[in-house]
């Protein structure tokens, strides 16, 4: 079996840094499917038009915890 640790390691990091720097926003306790998959389709296009590698990182981790709110919000229901 593979060792996925240091790839969920960096992945936990760079999704907590983006959640705390945008703690000013509306949480996510209330997402909704609809809501996530609208906003991966949002941040898919930042992604696409990152310019550096941190872009690029900051964006994918956008895109990582919109998947983890689409989840959370397919697992409440």
């Amino acid at each position: 079996m593979r060792d996925y640790e240091e790839l969920f390691e960096a992945l936990k990091k760079a999704m907590l840094e983006k959640l705390q720097e945008n703690e000013h926003k509306q949480g996510f306790d209330n997402a909704t499917v609809y809501y996530a998959t609208a906003r991966i389709k949002q941040e898919l296009e930042e992604l696409l038009n990152a310019k550096t590698i941190e872009e690029v990182r900051r964006e994918f981790a956008d895109i990582a915890n919109f998947c983890g709110m689409g989840v959370l919000a397919c697992d409440r229901e």
